[in-house]
């Protein structure tokens, strides 16, 4: 694995302040974010709890402050809470019980997003996005839903409610329609979404499984990086893995979606976005893959990498941070 990193410079000119003898704002405080993104494909792991012992232990070493998860089953929410009962944690539904049976039987057979957080929550939002779709497994027809999941966070040394964290899991398919217009669309909702709160003052984080590679024209909506290394996108968000020693297009990223038995190429799908309004230093995200020797999928592929087992996930654990001021 290597550490890509995006330094973010401001420049400002000296000038004299009036005197005033208003009350003095408070001092600015200045410290890394941190979020830790991960699709644990709860429906291919059967809805086990095995793999939150890995994130968990990914949570003792990074300490993050917003923890998105995409594909959890009730059980793995609920298993969830169980190990981090101080924590703040809230879940939206993609698929509903009893319909993925893939996650369990009755209530247990449904699921969906996770946001969660160590700091104090509130004014949690679903957003609709685009329509739902509906697809065949061997049981029926199931429909899934898309939701941009968003909340407050209390983060110690930013001002209460300032840091607006925010989870989503767009469609997947292929850039044929009607997928690749779905994902545009859905992407243009999150800015029109989240501009309001970023004119607020608020700093957002927005972790997901965007089911599309950093060059792809559907998220350009999100970016502010443009697909010429431009910083002069629609967009209002830095992403945590952008590269600026790079040739060409920069918007990149090292593999979150490796190859397995769904995909025979490597990609990045998984993301990690500060909106720029505070961020005031580097940036950096580490995917947690192969080559790391406690990751679960090599404990449960085989030679082949091919067959996944309980404990796996067919994403790369995604760890990031922005250095913020507010």
């Amino acid at each position: 694995m290597r550490l890509r990193t995006l330094m973010v410079l401001a420049v400002s000119g000296l000038a004299l302040a009036p005197l005033t003898t208003g009350p003095v704002a408070a001092a600015a405080t200045t410290q890394q974010l941190r979020l830790i993104q991960y699709n644990i494909d709860g429906g291919g792991n059967g809805g086990r709890t095995g793999i939150l012992n890995f994130l968990d232990a990914r949570i003792d070493e990074f300490q993050p402050d917003v923890v998105t998860l995409d594909e959890v089953c009730a059980t793995q929410l609920h298993a969830f809470e169980a190990l981090h009962p101080t924590w703040s944690v809230t879940w939206v539904h993609s698929i509903q019980a009893p319909d993925y049976h893939y996650c369990g039987t009755g209530d247990d057979a449904r699921s969906g997003q996770m946001l969660a957080s160590p700091w104090p929550m509130s004014n949690i939002v679903v957003n609709a996005l685009g329509p739902s779709t509906s697809r065949t497994y061997p049981w029926g027809t199931v429909q899934i839903d898309y939701r941009l999941l968003c909340v407050d966070l209390d983060v110690p040394g930013f001002p209460a409610g300032k840091v607006h964290a925010c989870v989503v899991h767009l469609r997947s398919g292929g850039d044929g329609e009607p997928y690749k217009d779905y994902r545009t669309a859905d992407t243009s909702i999150i800015h029109d979404r989240l501009a309001p709160f970023i004119a607020a003052g608020d700093e957002v984080v927005l972790g997901g499984d965007f089911n599309a590679v950093p060059s792809a024209s559907e998220l350009n909506s999100i970016y502010r990086l443009n697909t010429s290394n431009l910083a002069t996108g629609p967009g209002d968000f830095w992403e945590a893995d952008e590269d600026y020693n790079c040739s060409g297009i920069c918007r990149g990223g090292e593999i979150t979606f490796p190859p397995n038995q769904k995909l025979s190429t490597s990609t990045k799908r998984d993301y990690g976005f500060y909106s720029v309004n505070h961020v005031t230093g580097r940036l950096s995200a580490l995917p947690y893959g192969d080559d790391a020797p406690a990751h679960p999928n090599n404990l449960c592929k085989t030679s082949q990498g091919g067959t996944l087992s309980t404990d796996c996930s067919d994403h790369y654990l995604y760890r990031a941070y922005a250095t913020v001021t507010m």
